[in-house]
């Protein structure tokens, strides 16, 4: 019913609202390289664990448009394309098949059949979507992180780095056909609730996902909670609470998590908390992170502990170069990774460690943004 009825106000918002004529929309493109050398081990010499490799890695890195048209009265219509890039090369492949027949001198034919595979520079689509924003907050439709996702994102001292939190985390998604509500910011606080149909009939991706997070002086604090009617691989329920503190130079900030039913499994449940700190000095920031995750629910010793160490030197408001040091110890049932952007294959280069082991990585990286 909650769903029904954010979908019924955002459309009811459409219907309601003057169309200003002629409107010319104000277009932005903007972007973020970010590649790293990356010294990976897997902590096993089997090639299953993809073994210990020197890899350039494309974390994430990405190109957008953006559209804004001032329709008058303080509304604007927005829009926005957003793509990761395989600034390494390494994009999603293509394959191609040719076919061709040739007539032999006996009047027989043959056939045969060639393949060639080629690497596409732009990957998977981000957060890409149409809407209306005003003095009522903004309504969009599209592509768009869950709110969940997006606080979790407010803590996180290695983002697209080796370490990242989403290596214990687990569930941070983007998922297709978003009714997505964004507030206002009232006093510091503000609301995000998200609806996510699903035009299949199984249903695997229907569910929704709301979050408040407060934002003033030096505290940051929020809450997050999502639910999934028939999750294929992530969790039915997840909740979380984020909290940060900034003083000066320091910075200080976690986040705790309660996912049940994994897998829409009843018990397969799992907690994971972690805290952060960062230490600016000049245009060096110092920083290092610690995060847990308990036994998975009916798996024994399945756990693990990461740990995060590194340090950016900010060359310019847009250009920053960095080290960074992470390494995961699983418990001998768990088999967490290290990776950039917290997954295998995040950025085509990351390690699948064996249970029990514990795989770690070494960047050197480079972020630059326009």
């Amino acid at each position: 019913m909650r769903a029904k009825l954010l979908a019924l106000a955002a459309g009811v918002a459409v219907a309601a609202l003057p169309v200003a004529a002629h409107a010319q929309a104000k277009v932005t493109v903007y972007g973020l390289a970010h590649v790293s050398i990356d010294m990976m081990d897997a902590d096993s010499a089997t090639a299953a664990d993809n073994g210990s490799r020197t890899s350039v890695s494309s974390n994430v890195s990405r190109l957008g448009i953006k559209a804004a048209a001032d329709l008058g009265g303080g509304l604007k219509g927005i829009a926005q394309y957003e793509m990761t890039v395989a600034t390494d090369g390494e994009g999603q492949a293509t394959s191609v098949s040719t076919t061709t027949t040739v007539s032999g001198v006996t009047g027989a034919t043959a056939t045969s059949t060639s393949t060639a595979t080629s690497s596409r520079l732009l990957g998977n689509a981000m957060n890409s979507f149409v809407g209306l924003e005003g003095g009522f907050g903004t309504i969009l439709a599209g592509i768009h992180d869950t709110p969940l996702k997006t606080l979790g994102r407010q803590v996180e001292f290695f983002p697209e780095y080796i370490g990242d939190a989403r290596n214990l985390t687990e569930q941070d998604l983007r998922p297709n056909n978003a009714i997505v509500y964004l507030s206002p910011i009232f006093s510091g606080a503000s609301a995000r609730l998200a609806y996510y149909a699903d035009e299949d009939a199984s249903k695997t991706q229907d569910g929704y996902s709301a979050s408040v997070m407060y934002s003033g002086g030096p505290i940051l604090a929020g809450g997050a909670y999502e639910s999934w009617k028939n999750p294929s691989s992530y969790y039915k329920t997840l909740y979380r609470l984020v909290a940060q503190y900034k003083a000066g130079p320091v910075r200080v900030g976690g986040q705790y998590q309660q996912g049940s039913g994994k897998a829409n499994v009843s018990g397969v449940d799992r907690s994971v908390w972690g805290l952060g700190a960062s230490y600016s000095i000049g245009k060096a920031v110092l920083k290092g992170q610690y995060y847990s995750a308990d036994d998975k629910g009916g798996t024994a010793s399945s756990g693990a502990t990461m740990y995060a160490l590194g340090a950016d030197y900010n060359l310019g408001s847009q250009t920053t170069v960095y080290l960074a040091y992470a390494k995961t110890d699983n418990d001998t049932n768990g088999a967490f990774t290290v990776n950039g952007s917290g997954a295998q294959g995040a950025h085509g280069d990351g390690i699948t460690p064996k249970a029990g082991t514990s795989p770690s990585g070494f960047s050197i990286g480079m972020i630059q943004k326009f």
